[in-house]
């Protein structure tokens, strides 16, 4: 490390409910939180270590970072993180309790992995091996664990309110022009607001894990509740249209399939599938990366996925069927029938003789 790094770290400082703990993998130090902006700068961190051992000659092995949470180190950052231990001429050594003074590095340069957003509280796990230097087998880890607070959510009710009323705006309103603004409030929603608020739907439902599953977080109810309240909304839609259609079609005495043409169905469902697709891919995706184990899950994710493919599906029908209509269309303008229709109606019209008034004289020397 270079002096302009030693200059400049963070000092893990123990939080109140840190208490010492012997060498054991499991085992986890609890370290005051964070701050993010320090995190951002990329600032080596600082702790002290108090090693009671029965043998001596413990040595610092590797620090692995990790990132999660819930105190789940779910995801590695990089590569082994770089150190430097100052060890027991600086901070002395007690009666078999050595002392040491590790500096830490961030891995590739970074604390945090660039996807993580910059309001979602995370935890940050460093995972410290210990070796024995007269058995290289002998091996003992530590945790230390701090969180990264993330930063306040700037106007976060206001632009959940904004963006409720811009879907159901969406989706009542005229549906000629608005395929981009839901979208876009999705996109504003979730880079103002964390992780979990950004796939909510027009109807903002939340469901619990069933009875027997294991019980999920709040973002998991979330998740479920969008992807089953879009569908609620999409069958309410379809069966409000399906009564429409048929109201005027007795009200006209057409048929139901002249009726769904005048109306100009089934496109007046693209405003509700316009709102309800960001939020539900969105949503089902979360909850496949949650990788819960419950089945009525794996119902509602695969729900969603037919969902999410639902107006591609639209639009790829809607194609075919033009193209049907247009090929059906040729084939019957050269049929033989239609040309041998035409080739009547062309002999019956050439074959008109102009009625004309003739007036005949005859001369046998005198007229008649």
């Amino acid at each position: 490390m270079t002096s302009k790094m030693i200059s400049n770290v963070v000092a893990l400082m123990p939080s109140n409910s840190t208490t010492p703990v012997g060498g054991a993998s499991t085992e986890r130090i609890w370290a005051a939180p964070v701050s993010r902006s320090d995190l951002l700068e990329g600032l080596p961190l600082a702790m002290n270590l108090s090693i009671n051992a029965a043998a001596s000659g413990w040595n610092v092995y590797q620090v692995e970072v990790f990132i999660g949470a819930n105190d789940a180190a779910d995801t590695r950052i990089g590569d082994v993180a770089e150190f430097f231990v100052f060890g027991d001429n600086i901070t002395g050594q007690q009666q078999g309790a050595y002392k040491l003074l590790l500096l830490i590095s961030p891995p590739n340069n970074r604390w945090l992995p660039a996807s993580t957003s910059t309001f979602v509280s995370t935890n940050i796990m460093l995972r410290v091996t210990l070796q024995c230097s007269r058995d290289m087998n002998a091996l003992e880890s530590a945790t230390v664990v701090f969180s990264a607070p993330g930063e306040t959510r700037p106007l976060a009710e206001e632009v959940r309110a904004t963006l409720s009323v811009a879907q159901w705006a969406s989706t009542l309103g005229d549906w000629c022009c608005r395929s981009c603004r839901p979208c876009r409030g999705c996109t504003e929603y979730r880079s103002l607001c964390d992780g979990t608020g950004g796939n909510q739907g027009p109807l903002g439902l939340a469901l619990d894990a069933p009875t027997g599953c294991i019980t999920g977080s709040q973002a998991e109810s979330e998740y479920r509740g969008t992807i089953f309240g879009n569908l609620l909304l999409l069958c309410c839609a379809a069966v409000v249209l399906a009564l429409v259609t048929v109201l005027y079609s007795r009200a006209t005495s057409k048929s139901i399939r002249l009726s769904t043409e005048d109306l100009g169905m089934p496109s007046r469902m693209y405003p509700v599938l316009v709102v309800v697709t960001p939020s539900s891919v969105v949503a089902t995706f979360s909850l496949l990366k949650a990788g819960t184990d419950c089945a009525v899950d794996t119902i509602i994710a695969v729900i969603g996925v037919v969902m999410s493919l639902l107006p591609l599906t639209t639009v790829a029908f809607g194609v075919c069927m033009l193209c049907l209509h247009g090929f059906v269309q040729e084939k019957s303008h050269h049929s033989p029938s239609s040309i041998a229709s035409k080739s009547s109606s062309d002999t019956d019209i050439d074959g008109e003789i102009p009625h004309r008034t003739i007036n005949l004289k005859v001369y046998d020397g005198r007229e008649s």
